[in-house]
């Protein structure tokens, strides 16, 4: 990788590592104060957002990233018919609110349904100055808007719980979150990228076209990211849909902190190189293997010490919910590995091959969730799970080996080492600390042992990603050796 790529991965980093921590102090002071059927409610409300969230842009700002000649007038009209596809989809489900909350049989629902449907139009005004920034690799940029926004949206949600707001705190921080996003992107982004007062729909045919295999692939990911909650909350309590959802968005939440450190760079460098099958191949088995090297020992790490990490973070009353953090630990594991794929085929210009796998995913998990609801709240995850494991090698056979010529041995070798090193160091952590009898400390010198022996094993196993993040942590300071 570039010097220029590096830096991108480190502001990235540091980005994302702030909003985790946030993220887990938001968690750890939320549980103790909502209780877990409000989680739940709020879940159902992000089962709404996220899945019209993906529809709002139409696919177009991908379709900046992947084009490399567009025109200040087609950037105008592109922007413009972006608010519109926002505004169209606000209205609709602010409509729809009463009907969604009758189909959960939910009446709390209708009111915070509504209040969200608003952050469609937000968002929209400032997707587009996003693209481009990540377009150009502007991520030091990025990474400062997305921290003070995420610090903003924290010390909301924190206030408005500590008021007795229950659900609503939640869609304060939703609120917040996307208002200084797009404020910030308003404000700060070059004045040339500002859209003008000019719309022409014949511009904006060729990204329409793009986009509208991109709009199907969403369609599709969004069933299969979002059908599991709404089965869930189909056939369980709302009590113990928060028990589901609060472990599921915490081991979800890590994957979409850390893949984007390395997809976002990647998506805008792969498709620079896309008439080149090499470099495509290398730059996406060197993101297989960097994100399977961080992502896993995470995981494994969560899934043998899931009783230990709810009563740390969520505390005793949630200790139910250890079972599912477990299976949702292992769920993420495997899921992550597909999750970059998407960058591969965006960005090489496959968007009928991304749209027919999404489908083929999206049908596949509702019918193993249906199946997996009937042997109770476990079989959920469970059936996740084993769908992520068969897709493994499936992705390779029908995709990756077509798109960049990448061997299976090749393409597992990247998730086989991470894997060992993971099991090894997790069970070395799991027979030194079974002994320890309080919690805070088991956990502290558990993840301490496994720390130190992932590390340790990956320099014999892993070499490549050890020294992938040696340049990424270490290139700074060459730099200015230099």
């Amino acid at each position: 990788m570039s010097t220029l790529v590096f830096q991108a991965v480190r502001w990235t980093a540091a980005a994302s590592l702030t909003r985790a921590m946030l993220a887990v102090l938001q968690v750890y002071i939320l549980a103790r104060i909502i209780n877990p059927a409000d989680f739940g409610l709020f879940a159902l409300v992000m089962v709404i957002v996220n899945a019209v969230a993906l529809l709002s842009d139409g696919g177009l700002s991908s379709s900046i990233v992947h084009f490399q000649d567009v025109s200040r007038d087609e950037l105008s009209s592109i922007y413009w018919l972006n608010v519109l596809i926002g505004s169209v989809l606000a209205g609709a489900v602010f409509l729809a609110a009463p009907a969604m909350a009758v189909f959960f049989n939910s009446p709390d629902l209708e009111a915070p349904v509504r209040w969200a449907s608003g952050t469609f139009v937000i968002i929209s005004l400032g997707q587009q100055y996003r693209s481009l920034a990540e377009k150009r690799l502007s991520f030091d940029y990025l990474a400062k808007i997305e921290v003070i926004s995420a610090v903003a949206a924290f010390f909301a949600t924190i206030q408005v719980a500590l008021s007795g707001g229950g659900t609503w705190s939640l869609v304060v921080g939703l609120w917040t979150s996307c208002t200084f996003t797009t404020a910030l992107m308003l404000i700060f982004e070059n004045r040339e990228n500002r859209a003008r007062l000019h719309f022409n729909i014949k511009e904006t045919s060729r990204f329409v076209k793009f986009g509208a295999s991109y709009v199907g692939v969403n369609i599709a990911n969004t069933i299969s990211l979002q059908m599991d909650l709404v089965l869930f909350g189909k056939f369980f309590s709302s009590h113990m849909l928060g028990l589901y959802s609060q472990p599921r968005d915490m081991c979800l939440r890590i994957m979409f902190l850390i893949n984007p450190i390395i997809t976002r760079v990647s998506f805008p460098m792969i498709a620079r190189s896309q008439s080149n099958v090499l470099e495509v191949k290398r730059l996406y088995l060197s993101v297989i293997r960097m994100t399977s090297s961080i992502n896993m020992p995470i995981y494994g790490f969560i899934a043998a010490f899931s009783s230990d990490v709810v009563l740390v973070l969520l505390g005793p009353n949630w200790l139910e919910a250890s079972s599912l953090l477990r299976v949702l630990a292992l769920w993420c594991m495997f899921r992550a590995l597909g999750n970059p794929l998407g960058s591969l085929l965006y960005a090489t210009g496959r968007t009928t091959m991304a749209l027919l796998s999404s489908i083929t995913v999206a049908i596949s998990l509702v019918a193993l969730v249906l199946m997996g609801a009937t042997f109770g709240p476990v079989g959920v995850p469970a059936a996740l799970t084993l769908l992520y494991v068969v897709l493994v090698p499936a992705f390779w056979a029908f995709i990756i080996k077509k798109v960049c010529g990448a061997s299976f041995l090749e393409y597992t070798a990247q998730i086989l080492s991470p894997l060992l090193c993971t099991a090894l160091s997790v069970s070395a952590a799991l027979l030194s600390t079974g002994w320890i009898s309080d919690v805070y400390l088991r956990l502290v010198g558990a993840l301490t042992i496994s720390g130190v022996l992932y590390l340790a094993f990956s320099a014999l196993l892993n070499r490549q990603w050890i020294g992938a993040m040696k340049m990424l942590l270490l290139g700074r300071r060459r730099n200015a050796a230099r």
